[in-house]
């Protein structure tokens, strides 16, 4: 792990592994029974069709937990968190090896070097992933009303949506059928006088 776990806006901070395992801890330690369960087999790499059959539960339960569930979800950011740690700090091991190759492959082509920039997210913010049950709280609870306030603003207005659809469909066919499906206008005839 790193030396601290730090969450967008504030959130919890340990110093060093040991630190960083006491967040980890208080985290699961809210859990269920089942839900630890469930958290340790998806770290073994287990599908979420096991998991659901070891641990009793029905699948969309364990999905329902990911995304709305605060400490299931502040748990499962913490595991991911400490994932990627390990991961960085095994990659670190080979790096110089790599990044000396990746200079070489970027100086001969431009378009590797954009793509990676994109790859590597360095043109934007990534998402940040709290570890904090009531930090996840009040983010499912934003994202539970922008899901609800784009539903409403769809049921507001059902003929933009049928529309919607009625033009995608048509590009789609004429996309798949190419250019003699496509309408021609009518021709005009210019009147001889």
């Amino acid at each position: 792990m790193s030396d601290s776990i730090e969450t967008a806006g504030g959130g919890e901070q340990a110093g060093g592994a040991a630190g960083a395992k006491q967040v980890i801890r208080r985290v699961v330690d809210a859990l269920t029974d089942r839900q630890q369960r469930a958290l340790a087999l998806i770290g073994e790499g287990t599908s979420i069709k096991q998991i659901s059959e070891t641990v009793g539960v029905d699948r969309g339960t364990i999905y329902r937990w990911m995304r709305t569930d605060p400490h299931f979800r502040a748990a499962y950011n913490a595991w991911q968190l400490e994932q990627r740690e390990s991961c960085r700090a095994a990659l670190l091991k080979c790096a110089e090896k790599a990044v000396a190759r990746i200079n070489r492959m970027v100086d001969m082509d431009e378009n590797l070097a954009w793509k990676l920039v994109k790859e590597l997210g360095l043109l934007g913010k990534g998402q940040p992933m709290h570890t904090d049950a009531k930090q996840v709280e009040r983010e499912i609870a934003i994202e539970q009303e922008e899901a609800e306030n784009r539903l409403a603003e769809r049921e507001s207005d059902p003929l933009e949506e049928a529309r919607e659809t009625a033009i995608t469909s048509m590009l789609q066919k004429w996309i798949a059928e190419g250019p003699a499906s496509r309408p021609v206008p009518p021709k005009t005839t210019e009147a001889v006088g």
